[in-house]
């Protein structure tokens, strides 16, 4: 497997958000992909949305036990997203460029990442 260092100024070191693109024409390639760190009622989350520019946003929900454990997981998906020609955008996309209305929000799923089993979640059951 191959790995690449990450700028040690865009890795997650606690809750935040990273929004990168991968842009190119030559290959009809307008893609976005978004990763937030965030505390959720019982335990933190990483939400990731991604998608075509311009179209439907896919999100997913994955639930950790630990901050420890969602900086690793969403520092993970960060490298990968980045080795696959991703850039890290300084501006917001949500914010400016991209606004993403919840309508145009499909297919939200939601997982468990090595979560406790003593953790209640009312619908996980």
């Amino acid at each position: 497997m191959h790995h690449t260092k990450i700028d040690p100024d865009i890795i997650f070191k606690s809750f935040d958000i990273r929004e990168l693109l991968c842009v190119v024409p030559e290959r009809n390639r307008r893609r976005f992909y978004r990763i937030e760190i965030s505390q959720g009622l019982w335990c933190p989350l990483v939400i990731r949305a991604w998608g075509r520019i311009g179209s439907t946003v896919k999100v997913k929900l994955d639930f950790h036990n630990s901050l420890e454990e969602a900086l690793a997981g969403a520092n993970k998906l960060l490298g990968k997203r980045l080795r696959r020609g991703y850039s890290v955008k300084s501006e917001s996309l949500v914010e400016n460029a991209l606004p993403v209305h919840p309508v145009e929000i499909k297919n939200v799923r939601i997982r468990r990442n090595n979560a406790d089993d003593n953790l209640s979640f009312p619908f996980f059951q």
